[in-house]
């Protein structure tokens, strides 16, 4: 059994945290980032809720895993359990919900995400960091996946790796939701 531990903090006390830790301004977040410093302190200050995609800008422009935001740290060990039920998600207006099943693990230099695009909807993600590879695993639905130009139709069942540091975009043209595991690798 596991204790009730106190509310995790939200996604703007662990930006605020992140940014006072290395000594940045809001100005220079909103440099490192590109998202701008109004939108940074409405974050903060949790008047907006972020979509994945910024979210992305965000922990790429900062240096840190995007479950770095959206999950609990999890304890260290040789065998460790991440309680992803106790993980609510998050849900953004372009229709994306992401739910951490693995945080970002240093060791091994990756995290995984349970991802759910809404029918018709569409995200499209900047560049991560450079060396950072994807795979996505389409567990239902329909997604249509373009990287670099590049349109990759997928149905459930598929795989799809691909390298993330590249502005890539996520379609659902399906009438249901598609659910899908993604796997992201950050190089060395």
């Amino acid at each position: 059994m596991r204790a009730n531990s106190s509310a995790e903090p939200s996604i703007g006390d662990r930006l605020r945290q992140l940014r006072r830790r290395t000594g940045l301004s809001l100005d220079a977040c909103a440099q490192r980032t590109g998202i701008s410093k109004a939108m940074l302190g409405q974050v903060e200050r949790g008047e907006s809720s972020p979509t994945i995609a910024t979210l992305w800008k965000i922990a790429t422009g900062l240096d840190v895993s995007l479950s770095y935001f959206l999950s609990a740290t999890s304890e260290g060990g040789a065998d460790r359990i991440h309680h992803a039920a106790t993980d609510g998600g998050h849900a953004d207006s372009a229709g994306m919900r992401t739910k951490t099943l693995w945080p970002y693990d240093a060791a091994l230099g990756f995290e995984m995400f349970a991802v759910e695009f809404a029918p018709g909807s569409t995200s499209t993600s900047s560049p991560h960091a450079a060396g950072t590879v994807e795979h996505v695993v389409l567990l239902e639905g329909e997604l249509t996946i373009e990287v670099g130009g590049r349109i990759h139709e997928l149905a459930a069942g598929d795989v799809l790796q691909f390298a993330a540091d590249r502005v890539h975009r996520y379609h659902n043209p399906g009438a249901h939701a598609a659910r899908a595991h993604d796997l992201i690798h950050y190089a060395r």
